[in-house]
């Protein structure tokens, strides 16, 4: 495990969907926040995760304090905090770019949100320890589909947390395995736009919610 000072923490790498996907982003919240102040400061000093310094979908913004189109929450800049001796790093990923190696060979990885499709094979191989928490339709194919290797070969280093119920979204999903089963409201929000559940909860005015955050960028990384 990755330790900072006196601290333990259960993983090293956290990917989710994104960025620019709410749930994705959501999911990395429910993490970041259970880390602590001083952590997720020095994160926010690097550019990085929830700091001031929000960027477009594509990373193309420069955040003052990091080098020119790297951005810390990309995989490459995930890889540079790394280096810099940062234990708990973030990384918003598109499974077709598929994982540099780099930044999870050895690692205890925490998956959120994503089918990884065939791009879990390498991962799996290449990291310490894989949980993978997601609630696609697709996901339980991926796993299928390679559960010789999965399941039999890898089961020591490999496991699942995979609801597909429209009940649940990857942010719902990632809650329960940090915090509780009492979902917040606003976790609440997020997973009735990702399953499109609008009838659910309707107090909380889901919709209204949403298309606020959207303007105000809130779920840039």
């Amino acid at each position: 495990m990755a330790q900072s000072g006196n601290t333990i923490y259960n993983y090293d790498v956290i990917l989710a969907h994104g960025p620019g996907c709410n749930d994705g982003a959501t999911s990395a919240w429910a993490v970041w926040r259970t880390l602590p102040e001083d952590y997720r400061n020095q994160l926010a000093l690097e550019g990085g995760f929830y700091s001031d310094h929000s960027t477009e979908d594509d990373y193309s913004e420069e955040p003052k304090t990091h080098e020119p189109s790297i951005h810390p929450n990309s995989p490459e800049g995930a890889i540079k905090l790394q280096q810099k001796g940062y234990p708990v790093v973030f990384a918003f990923i598109h499974p077709s770019n598929g994982v540099p190696d780099e930044l999870i060979a050895g690692k205890n990885v925490l998956i959120l949100d994503l089918d990884m499709g065939d791009a879990l094979i390498p991962v799996v191989s290449s990291a310490s320890f894989v949980l993978l928490c997601d609630h696609h339709d697709s996901t339980p194919q991926t796993i299928s589909k390679h559960a010789d290797f999965l399941l039999t070969q890898n089961r020591h280093k490999f496991a699942i947390y995979v609801n597909t119920s429209k009940k649940e979204c990857g942010a719902t999903l990632t809650w329960h395995i940090t915090h509780s089963a009492d979902i917040p409201p606003f976790v609440q929000v997020v997973r009735i736009g990702d399953t499109w559940m609008w009838d659910e909860y309707p107090e909380l005015h889901s919709k209204a919610v949403l298309t606020a955050l959207y303007m105000n960028r809130s779920f840039r990384s």
